[in-house]
Parts: C-alpha cells; structure tokens; sequence
C-alpha cells in the first residue's frame, strides 16, 4: 500500500508537471498567435485607412475644385446676365424716344406751327392723348414731355404712381436753363442724350422716397432739316434695378452696380447706394471698400480675379451705343452740364462679390460630407482589416499546424523520426565543429503489446501519451525525444560529458517508466528497453549511431527475455 501511494502521488506530480508545461507551451503559442493577429490587423488596417484617406482626398479635392469652379462660372454668368438685362432696358428705352419722336403728328404739328405761327391745338391733344396711354400701357415713364426748341413744354404726361395725366398749358413750364435740354439740341438725327443715373429733385430737394431717374432726350426735325423741338422720357430706374436685383437671387455673391466713379447705384445694402447725391456720404465708394480689388477692376473691362477679401467678378457696361450721348449733368435746377461724354468715356461697372466667409461655408460643408464619408469608410476598412487578419490568423494557424504534423507524432505531440533526423545532422555538424560528445538512445517498451491487445487501442494510445510525458520529463531541457515506431521512441542527448552521464540519464528514464500507469481506471505496468550510442566513440554518422543504438537495443530486450524464461524454467 505504502508502495502504491508513493508511485500514485508520485504520478500526480508527474501530471501536474506536465499540465503546467503544456499550459505555458499553450499560453506562448497563443499570446505569440494573437501578437501576430493584432499586427496583422494593425498593418492591414492602416494600409486601407490610407488607400481610403488617398481615395477620399483626391475626390475632395476634385469636389471642391469642381465647387470653386462652378461659383466662379456662375459669378461670371450672373454678372453678363446683368450686362444683357441693363442693355436690354436701355435699348428698350431708346426705342420708345425713337418711336415716339418720328410721329407723323408731331411733324405735321411742328410743320404748321412754322407756317401757320401757332400750334394746333386738335393735333396737340390727340398726341397727348396718345402718350397718355402710352405710358400708361408702358408704366415706366415717370414722365413723357415734348419741348420745343425754345424750352417750352408743348406736352407733358405725368405718371403720377399709376394714375397717368396730362398737364394742363397753364401748369406747363420752360426747361431752356436744364442740361439736360441743351445737351439734347446739341445733337444731330438719330443721336439720343442720357442723363447720368440719379435721383429726382423737386423744388431742389432729393425726392423721398429716392426716385431713380434716367433722362432720355433726342431732337426733332422737321421736313427742311431743321431742329423744332426735344423729346424727352424720365425712365424710372427702379424697374431697371428690380430686374437687376432679381439676377442676384440664388446667387453666391449679390451682384452690384457702380458708377464709373465706383459709387454704388443698386446694392442689396441700400444704405450705401447713391453716395454722390449726398455730402456726407461722398466718401462712401468701391474704392475706399476694396482698394486692391478697385485697382484690378480698373485695369479691364470685365474678369474674375480672388483677392483677400474673396471672389471678385466683374464687367464694365456702355449703356449707351454710338449714337448715345451724355454729360456729367448738375445737381442744381438750372445750368450747363459740366461735360459731356461718349460711349466710350461713360460707363456703368457690374460687380459681384463673394466673401472668403461664403466660400469656407461652402468648404465646411464640403468637409462635415466627406468626413462622414471617411468615417463610414473606415468603420468598414477596420472591418475588413479584422476579418482579413482572421482569415490570415486562421490560415497561418492551419500552415504551422500541417508543419506540426510533418514533423510531429499525432498522438503524443513529440517529433517523429524526419523531424529528429533532421536535428540529428544539426547535432552532429555542431559536435564536430565544437569537439563535443552526443548520446543516442533508442529504446522500445516492455509489455506494450499485451496491454494493447488486453484492454485495446484507447487504452494502449493514453499509455503511449502517458510514456512520451515521462521520458521527456527525465531529460533535461536541451535534449530531444521522438517517437519513431510504435511503442519505439529515440532521445537525442545534446551534450554529454561521459558515459557516466549517459547511464543516470539512461536510469532516471527507467525509473520514471517503471511506475503504475492509472488509465480509465485500470492499472498497468511497462517496462523500458534502451540501447546507447555515444558520438564519436560508438560512431561518427547518423546512421552509425542509430544502428549502434537500435542493435543495442535488441540485445537488452533479448536478454530480458532469456532472463525472463530462466526464471520461469527454475519455478517450473
């Protein structure tokens, strides 16, 4: 009993030893198993993030390019919309003054007023009553006069804010001391003068409301040549800018209208319109806003151009063709304009401005979209990189473990006879060049067989499990075991000093063997057979060493087996 106990606690050290061993093997492979999967992972995972960056990058930078470009065309459209939208009103306009002074009847008038020495007055009040419903049918016309060529007015048609009227002759006034009449007889057939773009003055005060005011005015001749008269139409500005103003609407920039002088003349921000009417405000100019930009815009006659502020497109407008004229025009009732200027002298600048403030709105939005975008993108590269690191893990795992098992028993996990040759002919070549001695040992079990066939293969693979743990726990940590056979296995001593060593190795062996194996609850015994070759003295190959050993092997289990039928000869 006391026998049993100490082989059965001494089989629990052995298991407990072994499980510990195993577990620290198991435990390095997998922490080394996931270091390699996490690196994988990290590594794949920060290719596809940057492939993605790159991706996500390029097509950002396209989009806002695409962006930019598209403000920009759409400022530079915006503003030739406006350039075409004020020609078309101003060619508008100087139709009407043409039509309206080619009237037969204001010749035939005329013509009978230079022979006759008065005006017919039937012919007078059939025109009036022509332009009467002539501005009333154009509602533009804040006023439609015909003045002789002394300054009388013959005919005046007052809009009065949709309510048009004819003024009676005795509310009729002479206009010989405006401008706007003298600059108009100074012209030739077919020449039209516009007064500058600006407010309305009643009884020398700016009108209030600001009532925009655009004077057109060509003379009349009559059937010799001679000049009899001006006609004259107050166009109401306002239509021209509310139809200005409406091409500004879903627009980046506003687009604005300036003098040649740079005060505005429409701008969203009404405050800063009409600058020149007032003293207080002469200072208030494109110029002093944007200096750098009033430069460039001064330098052509229409472009785009970005400069600190932001995008700055532009265009400069002729409103008036060849064969219009105009003047500086006065402030005051009655004088002589202080100059007067061709097409080419006058113009009018359209000039729409977008704000850095605009464009980064723009830029952000660009960005919250496309950062979205890479979010979602790198949640799934991340995915991707997890599952291929997986996928990589698990075949990595699947290629060690085929190694595994073209170099390893399947049974008990010890190298099998390719493996051990292998590091057998390493051994060797190491002895030589160091001068130092291995040991073979080739050893077969006692009793093996007659448990296998006794209590079958289960039992008899636990034993051979059971065996490979206690052989290769009697060595010490640089020596190898292997299982070649069935119930055969070699060790491979790395470095031995004598034979003496050798032999207590050879001894610890047996000893661990030697004890009763506890399987399933059935109790067996085996024995060891081993047989020793010792590099150089018993052979300087491989294969010297292993014949020497497995010979010697043979002749052990021989003669246990003679010792073994002696002994049962004498009790018989």
């Amino acid at each position: 009993r006391r026998i049993m106990s100490r082989c059965f606690l001494k089989i629990l050290v052995m298991q407990k030893t072994r499980i510990r061993k195993e577990l620290y093997v198991m435990k390095n492979s997998s922490d080394k198993s996931n270091s390699k999967f996490y690196q994988q992972f990290l590594q794949t995972a920060v290719i596809i993030l940057c492939v993605f960056s790159v991706l996500i990058g390029v097509a950002y930078y396209v989009q806002e390019k695409t962006i930019r470009t598209g403000i920009r065309l759409g400022e530079l459209a915006k503003v030739n919309q406006a350039v075409t939208s004020i020609g078309k009103d101003i060619e508008v306009n100087r139709s009407d003054l043409m039509f309206l002074s080619d009237l037969l009847e204001l010749k035939t008038l005329m013509e009978e007023e230079r022979y006759k020495g008065h005006i017919n007055r039937q012919v007078t009040e059939e025109l009036s009553h022509f332009y009467l419903h002539f501005a009333l049918r154009r509602s533009t016309y804040d006023q439609i006069r015909f003045l002789d060529n002394k300054g009388d007015e013959i005919i005046r048609i007052n809009y009065n804010n949709g309510s048009p009227q004819v003024v009676p002759d005795s509310e009729l006034q002479n206009k010989a001391g405006r401008y706007y009449f003298d600059d108009a007889m100074k012209l030739g057939r077919d020449q039209v003068y516009i007064s500058p773009f600006d407010l309305n003055i009643e009884n020398d005060q700016i009108e209030v409301p600001f009532k925009p005011i655009l004077r057109f005015a060509t003379p009349t001749f009559d059937l010799s040549g001679n000049k009899t008269g001006v006609v004259v139409l107050n166009y109401l500005g306002e239509h021209m800018l509310q139809n200005f103003l409406k091409i500004s609407q879903n627009s980046f920039g506003a687009p604005e209208l300036l003098n040649s002088d740079g005060y505005w003349l429409c701008s969203n921000d009404s405050q800063k319109e009409w600058g020149f009417m007032f003293k207080n405000k002469k200072q208030e100019t494109y110029a002093m806003r944007y200096p750098k930009a009033w430069a460039l815009i001064q330098e052509q006659d229409q472009g785009q151009f970005v400069e600190e502020e932001g995008l700055f497109s532009f265009a400069k407008i002729a409103p008036f063709g060849n064969e219009l004229l105009t003047s500086a025009g006065i402030s005051e009732a009655i004088g002589h304009s202080d100059r007067v200027f061709s097409s080419s002298d006058y113009y009018w600048i359209i000039v729409s401005h977008v704000s850095n403030d605009i464009l980064e709105q723009e830029t952000i939005a660009l960005k919250q979209r496309f950062m979205v975008i890479w979010t979602v993108m790198a949640v799934l590269g991340l995915i991707i990189s997890y599952f291929y690191a997986q996928n990589v893990a698990i075949r990595r795992a699947y290629s060690e473990q085929l190694k595994v098992m073209a170099s390893h028993d399947g049974l008990t996990g010890l190298p099998n006879r390719n493996r051990f040759n292998e590091y057998l002919k390493q051994s060797l070549g190491q002895a030589k060049r160091y001068e130092r001695h291995i040991a073979l040992m080739f050893m077969d079990l006692d009793g093996f067989k007659l448990i296998n066939d006794t209590y079958g293969h289960r039992v008899g693979d636990l034993l051979l499990v059971e065996v490979a743990g206690r052989i290769k726990n009697s060595l010490r940590e640089f020596d190898m075991v292997a299982r070649v056979g069935g119930d055969e296995f070699i060790v491979l001593l790395s470095e031995v000093d004598n034979k003496q060593a050798v032999d207590d190795i050879k001894k610890r062996i047996s000893d661990a063997i030697a004890p009763a194996f506890l399987l399933e609850g059935i109790t067996c015994y085996v024995g060891v057979s081993i047989g020793c070759a010792i590099y150089p003295t018993d052979g300087i190959t491989d294969n010297e060493l292993i014949t020497r050993a497995d010979h010697e092997m043979y002749a052990v289990k021989n003669a246990k087996k003679q010792k073994a039928c002696s002994k049962t000869h004498i009790d018989v």
